[in-house]
């Protein structure tokens, strides 16, 4: 969080600090942490994690700059970045999807380098938006209380209205850890805001990879095919750990089993909502 602070403290675009607890951290950490450097430091506390979209509009509402800056808690600037964001012309454009990276050579930090890149930017984890087109659009839809889709949403609500551009040069390296058992909790979690996200935007959700393994969707050969590899999940998902935590296995067949993992976890917690 020093580094956060040191590095935004440096730029004239930066006004304010605004850190939203989302009830993990202590409240005292974090504004101490940021005011050393900051002098214009908010927090605001949720006494309960309400989801990253309630955070990001508690954030974002509760600024004054003309720009918000949204950037997740385990995302660092640099100072070139910095410096791209001096140089942006704000009358061209109303909001910009900066580039998240990871500095190491392990397989995971490579692994999602290409799976960014690939999509450029299309999350807001470094993201800039007007603050007029941010309440215009009502923040980000609180509908999405679990993991994932929040972003997905508001960038297609913005797409519809307003014009944005993604912009490698404004990047920040990503710190969060992952692994096969986070990424499995995640993608598990991620099927109830599917649900939701589904019924917002129907023919997005079914152009997207997550219809393919969401129980509902599925035929009726595609569930028993995915329910037999359902029963022995448990040794598969021991199995990938083990692989990809293992530097003797090739990349190639790391990379293989992240979507099947993810697809996987998907499809049981699809299939866990069907039932409810």
């Amino acid at each position: 969080m020093s580094h956060l602070a040191k590095a935004i403290i440096n730029s004239p675009l930066v006004k304010e600090v605004v850190l939203v607890n989302d009830s993990e951290l202590p409240i005292g950490e974090l504004y101490l942490s940021a005011a050393k450097h900051c002098p214009n430091v908010r927090v605001i506390n949720h006494p309960k994690n309400r989801g990253r979209a309630a955070a990001l509009n508690s954030g974002g509402f509760a600024a004054s700059g003309s720009i918000l800056w949204i950037l997740d808690a385990d995302c660092w600037p640099d100072q070139a970045s910095i410096q791209a964001i001096n140089a942006v012309e704000w009358s061209q454009v109303s909001a910009i999807r900066g580039q998240v990276y990871n500095r190491s050579n392990d397989f995971w930090s490579r692994y999602q380098n290409e799976n960014r890149a690939n999509k450029q930017g299309f999350n807001t984890a470094n993201f800039f938006v007007k603050t007029s087109v941010f309440c215009a659009l009502e923040g980000f839809d609180e509908g999405f209380s679990s993991y994932g889709f929040e972003d997905r949403d508001f960038l297609l609500r913005l797409q519809y209205q307003y014009s944005s551009v993604y912009n490698p040069a404004i990047s920040v390296e990503h710190f969060g850890e992952v692994s096969i058992s986070s990424l499995r909790r995640k993608m598990y979690a991620g099927a109830r805001s599917g649900f939701y996200f589904k019924n917002k935007h129907p023919q997005d959700y079914q152009a997207s990879s997550y219809a393919k393994v969401d129980f509902s969707e599925l035929s009726v050969t595609s569930r028993y095919l995915l329910n037999t590899l359902n029963v022995f999940s448990g040794p598969f998902f021991h199995c990938a750990r083990f692989v990809v935590g293992n530097p003797l296995f090739p990349y190639w067949l790391k990379k293989l089993l992240i979507p099947v993992v993810s697809g996987l976890a998907y499809f049981q917690g699809t299939k866990q909502l069907a039932k409810n």
